[in-house]
């Protein structure tokens, strides 16, 4: 870029840092507030991190004299088990993320169930490896593996996590103008999770969850948030600092939620946007959320229960996408019944949910016919083991696959389509759902929105 002089590292602290420094659901601290100053300046978007340092508490556990878990008996002793989806890592702590201007405070974007947005984002962007490397190194409880991740978390941990928003993911050339001619400063808003969506507890001697597990609770402490800014010259700094016309195109993502309970179900929803690049909706049973029993970030199959527990995956029959009532964009429903009944891969299924998120070309993505159709994640032709970096440590069976139901609008012009005023979306899935076992639907709208600026008044048009 023209005119830059210097890049400046830039941390700042919460405005509502608690006395001791930790937050916490539990504990009453569970909203960080951070305010990224007005100045004439450029926010390079992939260099925000938010830093913290991470402790999973068994109940007796206090600030000053902290006690932790003890997953896998992996410090020896008693084994105590506390875990985190592993494809979420510590994002599962999330619940909102808020971005607003400084000056208006304008809402830019609003992402609920931020945790089930990486649940799906995470293994369709990352691949096993990068899982386990590049991933893991900042989101440090990540991993492709549920045993790797729960060990990390025997000891306080540090992370350094990306912020997965629209906002910061679809500006041009990766930058946001700072001063009056732009947002004028930023407010992030965090809402923490609450303890029961955030864990999954499940002692390896017994298969339940630990007896007071349900008192365990997260905390962090240390929060910053960093980030890089260019300055620039003299005279395009003081153009910067003038209140001016202009616009800034970006994208967001929204969340909507909704249940499925019969073997032929069509959602319709209102997206509400004019420019809808995408959507993709993952599932699981109703009753998983907010539970410590069980995974609150899984991203199964639909699942049939028996006398109210979860046991048997439901048989995918058909999807089909609609807009306003007709096929739209493919114009055919998509046939599933055979593969999902010999439990095999599901290709038109994936290839549409990459095409969602954008993956459709990439070999960097977790999913494969390994995890689709319930293999072990590193297996031969015999689908036996293939190695063990530690022979006394099993690489083990994990069969979690992560389904998801995605649509891209517009992968040509990246305009997307007009869902606003009356126009709807559907997603019918036939299945053998048997009517008493509901399955909650999480899906993710991706949207282009434009902001305005004119003399530091802001507005929003999506």
């Amino acid at each position: 870029m023209e005119n830059v002089v210097r890049m400046r590292k830039n941390h700042i602290v919460a405005i509502n840092t608690p006395q001791n420094g930790e937050y916490s659901f539990k504990n009453g601290s569970s909203l960080i507030n951070f305010f990224l100053p007005s100045a004439p300046v450029a926010l390079l978007t992939q260099s925000l991190k938010l830093n913290f340092k991470l402790r999973v508490n068994k109940p007796s556990s206090t600030f000053q004299n902290p006690v932790l878990v003890n997953n896998n008996a992996n410090k020896g002793g008693t084994e105590y088990n506390l875990t985190m989806d592993e494809r979420v890592g510590v994002g599962s702590i999330i619940d909102t993320i808020t971005w607003s201007s400084g000056n208006t405070q304008q809402t830019l974007e609003n992402i609920r169930g931020y945790g089930r947005l990486l649940s799906t984002t995470n293994p369709y962007h990352n691949s096993q490896y990068k899982m386990d490397g590049m991933v893991q190194g900042g989101n440090s409880v990540c991993s492709s593996r549920s045993k790797i991740s729960a060990n990390l978390v025997n000891t306080e941990i540090f992370c350094s996590i990306d912020l997965k928003c629209g906002l910061l993911e679809g500006v041009r050339d990766g930058i946001i103008l700072m001063g009056n001619n732009g947002v004028n400063g930023l407010n992030l808003l965090i809402q923490l999770q609450n303890d029961q969506m955030t864990f999954l507890s499940k002692n390896s001697g017994t298969s339940l969850p630990e007896t007071d597990a349900v008192d365990a609770f997260y905390s962090i402490n240390s929060v910053n948030l960093s980030y890089n800014t260019l300055e620039f010259t003299p005279e395009v700094t003081e153009e910067l600092q003038k209140p001016s016309k202009g616009e800034m195109s970006y994208a967001s993502y929204s969340y909507i939620y909704s249940v499925i309970n019969s073997a032929d179900d069509q959602q319709v929803l209102n997206l509400g946007g004019k420019n809808t690049l995408s959507i993709f909706t993952s599932s699981l049973p109703t009753s998983h959320l907010n539970n410590i029993k069980h995974n609150s970030f899984s991203t199964g199959n639909l699942k049939n229960a028996t006398n109210g527990v979860y046991d048997q995956d439901a048989i995918l029959k058909r999807v089909s996408f609609v807009r306003n009532g007709e096929l739209s964009p493919y114009n055919n429903f998509i046939e599933v019944t055979e593969s999902s009944t010999n439990n095999t891969p599901r290709p038109v299924i994936i290839d549409s949910a990459k095409q969602a998120l954008d993956v459709s070309n990439s070999t960097e993505t977790l999913i494969s016919p390994a995890t689709e159709n319930n293999l072990l994640t590193r297996t031969n032709i015999d689908g036996n083991e293939v190695f063990s970096m530690n022979v006394a440590v099993s690489t083990e069976t994990q069969s979690n696959p992560c389904v998801a139901y995605g649509v891209n609008f517009d992968n040509i012009g990246g305009v997307g389509r007009n869902f606003s005023g009356n126009n709807t979306y559907g997603l019918r899935l036939q299945s053998s759902l048997s009517g008493n076992a509901p399955n909650s639907l999480t899906s993710f709208v991706r949207s282009r929105n434009t902001l305005i600026y004119d003399n530091s008044s802001i507005s929003v048009v999506s």
